[in-house]
């Protein structure tokens, strides 16, 4: 779910890295169970499953695919603990893999589809019905609720030495209700760790993010590849704990 981050209102991620042509709209139905066309070539696809203390509590779907302008990352979430609506959403990154615009459509109930999208001072909120506008300071990020998207995050941070880390203006959306939440959160870099990958020891970057600042209610650790990438993930919630867990989806 997000700092998607988890971060929201409790997080989620998982990806294995592939190169190949994308095909038909049913055509990856082994990890999604919506029916979409991808656009572009695939770089990363997997599943990121999670449990709330010793309960599974449902997993992201997602695939990144390189476009000529860009990234786009699609993802399913098919959460079960009653944290977030199962939803499929689509971002659009820039070169940089910075968001440009997400589009946010729940599963399993009519709703109006919501886009969200970058502005130079904020994020536009738009529906069918009706348009918001909230503004973020410089250097701010836009949440969605998934924690496959928290490599977005950690890449606008990704010159951080270990030891260092800092604070920025958060905006999040989907894991609590209908609006828009402001959720100032600190990155801090911790010392590089050695874990457990598909039954491989490797050495990982290690992330934490806290938030808001001032009071803090949510404590998420993310252990990552080079590019950001979430492989593991640890939610400390005001009750109990969120673990997070990438795997290999075969092809």
């Amino acid at each position: 779910m997000t700092f998607a981050l988890t971060f929201i209102a409790f997080f989620n991620i998982g990806c294995v890295s592939q190169t190949q042509t994308t095909t038909t709209p049913h055509s990856h139905s082994d990890l999604f169970k919506t029916a979409f066309e991808p656009v572009g070539r695939i770089i990363q696809r997997g599943r990121l499953s999670t449990k709330y203390m010793i309960f599974d509590s449902g997993h992201e779907a997602m695939m990144l695919t390189k476009t000529a302008d860009g990234y786009r990352l699609y993802v399913e979430l098919m959460e079960t603990g009653g944290r977030a609506p199962k939803s499929f959403s689509t971002y659009r990154l820039d070169e940089n893999m910075q968001l440009r615009n997400l589009e946010y459509r729940r599963l399993g109930k009519p709703a109006p589809e919501v886009v969200f999208t970058r502005e130079t001072q904020g994020i536009t909120k738009a529906t069918s019905e009706t348009t918001e506008f909230m503004p973020m300071a410089n250097g701010g990020v836009f949440l969605g609720p998934h924690d496959c998207a928290a490599f977005i995050t950690i890449h606008q941070f990704k010159n951080l030495e270990v030891g260092q880390g800092t604070t920025f203006d958060a905006l999040s959306y989907g894991n609590t209700g209908s609006k828009i939440a402001r959720n100032p959160t600190r990155i801090t870099r911790e010392a590089d760790e050695k874990i457990r990958i598909g039954g491989h020891k490797q050495v990982v970057r290690k992330y934490i993010l806290v938030f808001p600042v001032d009071k803090p209610r949510f404590r998420t650790t993310y252990w990552t590849d080079d590019d950001g990438f979430v492989l593991r993930g640890l939610t400390k919630l005001p009750v109990g704990t969120l673990r997070m867990n990438w795997s290999s989806v075969p092809q």
